[in-house]
């Protein structure tokens, strides 16, 4: 699993929007506090294809913006994109400190799997 990583990680940046680089950063990383943090080894990290057309329309730079020649890209903004991740995790973080999953109790079957299935099936067409 951890060598298609690094490809995936690379496509789901370019489906976001970012430079590719961004994409190997995030998948050294990602594995680098899997590693330290947890004891499963079922345990999910990264992007996942449904999350990535969303995570490009909120990094998408605003029109008022100045001309940053940085951003080769044109399109994106990194710092949005570190910004979202940080908040996101900090989220998770807390709900994790205060035992907040079982709130994923009230979700019914039916929307687990439904979301499970469209994730393989992008997953098979990418």
């Amino acid at each position: 699993m951890a060598l298609l990583m690094i490809p995936q990680a690379l496509a789901y940046v370019v489906i976001a929007g970012l430079d590719a680089k961004f994409g190997l950063y995030s998948s050294f990383l990602g594995l680098a506090v899997m590693a330290l943090l947890t004891t499963s080894r079922e345990t999910v990290i990264g992007p996942s294809p449904i999350s990535c057309p969303l995570m490009k329309d909120f990094i998408r730079i605003p029109t008022e913006w100045p001309f940053n020649p940085a951003w080769r890209g044109g399109f994106s903004s990194p710092f949005l994109s570190q910004m979202l991740t940080f908040w996101t995790g900090l989220i998770m973080a807390v709900l994790g400190l205060i035992r907040g999953g079982f709130i994923l109790n009230f979700v019914s079957n039916a929307v687990v799997a439904g979301f499970l299935q469209a994730q393989e099936m992008n997953h098979m067409i990418i």
